[in-house]
């Protein structure tokens, strides 16, 4: 299921951009990419993005190269 439940996404946004103003944030692991929502609600050219999806076909059909410095496929 490339999709999660938006419950919450707020508050993760909220946090991860007062981190990210905070110079606290350098890298973000994103396990089960999924569609890549988390990467569309705080990407960042300071913050590198690393994507790990278990479902290589994901990668193509959300074009999560695009949404993601490096993509893990495991």
């Amino acid at each position: 299921m490339p999709t999660s439940n938006s419950a919450g996404k707020d508050w993760i946004g909220a946090i991860f951009m007062a981190l990210k103003s905070a110079g606290k944030v350098k890298r973000v692991l994103d396990i089960g990419a999924g569609e890549g929502t988390y990467s569309i609600l705080g990407r960042s050219r300071d913050v590198e993005w690393v994507g790990v999806e278990g479902w290589g076909p994901y990668v193509e059909e959300f074009k999560l190269n695009d949404k993601y410095d490096k993509i893990i496929i495991s």
